[in-house]
């Protein structure tokens, strides 16, 4: 993408200020989008600009000032094509990370990123993504089948809590095991893990008809498990789609938006491309921000902003790393040259 030089500069919008580095990051994500707007154009896969994105769009015609990153939505037909041809279709360095292709990726929608996790400083990098060395994507959230009745529903989602609860025990005996030196002492505590772990899931197994292998990646397993209870009222619920994840019990009357607001979609301007909403997309703000959408509040619902404020001081160091290793390498050439 092409980006003018004067689109990279610190600026205030909405009274609230935007770094240049900030602006370096969105146009990243805006590379990445792109990937995926490449990939849904060639088999014909549907998507529409979703959350803070949808909102910004409408709004603000880009980014909202205080948001860092981008947000889409599939209906699940098309997210499931999608993450199926992306894995051939994606152009390196770029990955789609889902838990169907990638054993350790730990959330239950997708993300196209633009790289490996980490800091990237290679010119190409660096060139192609306008001077972010950020890991940078694009989050895909599936739009699923509100189930029939209230009582499926409290049910669905009492469900996939407790699954959830269930893979975040085992991210909890890997970090303790990781902090004890002592072998002895880790070897008991591991016995104790396993045992509390174990009842866990033959009580989730009973429940929900399954059967989890024990010698395979089980909490990869288990987050097939919760995109399976979300995905089995597809076709058999009411005429409303969700984002599950982001749901509660008690809250059923109120979730849903209609199919029918996404039964096509329009462009609008974003920054300096347009990008899909639903047609109806004033009828899904409103369900998701209230009337008064248009009127902006600055606040923060998931994430720090900016989301790379705790990468800068391990840039800090490895640029201070490179710089010593490229002095070593001064040194070293006249050590071989004989001055």
């Amino acid at each position: 993408m092409r980006f003018d030089e004067s689109f990279f500069k610190g600026e205030e919008r909405d009274g609230f200020y935007i770094e240049s580095e900030m602006k370096r990051a969105w146009a990243a994500e805006l590379e990445v989008l792109m990937e995926i707007d490449r990939i849904c154009k060639k088999h014909s896969i549907r998507y529409f600009a979703d959350s803070g994105t949808l909102l910004g769009a409408v709004r603000h015609n880009g980014f909202i000032p205080w948001d860092d990153d981008l947000d889409i939505a599939m209906l699940r037909s098309d997210y499931m094509k999608f993450i199926r041809v992306a894995q051939a279709e994606l152009k390196l360095p770029a990955l789609c990370l889902d838990i169907y292709h990638q054993k350790h990726w730990s959330e239950p929608f997708a993300r196209v990123v633009n790289g490996a996790a980490g800091i990237q400083l290679t010119k190409a990098h660096l060139e192609r993504y306008h001077g972010c060395p950020y890991s940078v994507g694009v989050d895909i959230f599936i739009l699923d089948d509100v189930p029939s009745t209230e009582a499926e529903y409290d049910a669905t989602i009492e469900l996939y809590e407790w699954t959830a609860a269930v893979k975040e025990l085992f991210q909890k005996k890997v970090e303790q095991l990781e902090s004890i030196e002592d072998s002895s002492e880790k070897e008991e505590i591991a016995r104790e893990w396993e045992e509390q772990l174990e009842e866990q899931l033959v009580q989730l197994e009973m429940e929900c008809n399954i059967k989890i292998d024990r010698d395979k990646n089980i909490p990869n397993q288990l987050l097939r498990v919760i995109d399976g209870l979300f995905a089995m009222y597809n076709g058999d619920g009411k005429d409303e789609v969700v984002n599950f994840p982001f749901m509660k019990k008690g809250n059923y009357h109120h979730c849903g938006k209609k199919k029918e607001w996404y039964r096509d979609s329009i462009l609008l301007p974003f920054e300096n491309i347009t990008i899909p909403v639903p047609i109806d997309f004033y009828k899904v703000l409103e369900k998701s921000y209230g009337p008064n959408y248009l009127t902006p509040v600055k606040k923060w619902n998931f994430h720090d902003y900016p989301f790379y404020k705790v990468h800068k001081k391990k840039l800090k160091e490895t640029q201070k790393d490179m710089r010593n290793i490229k002095g070593k390498m001064d040194r070293l050439e006249k050590l071989l040259s004989g001055n």
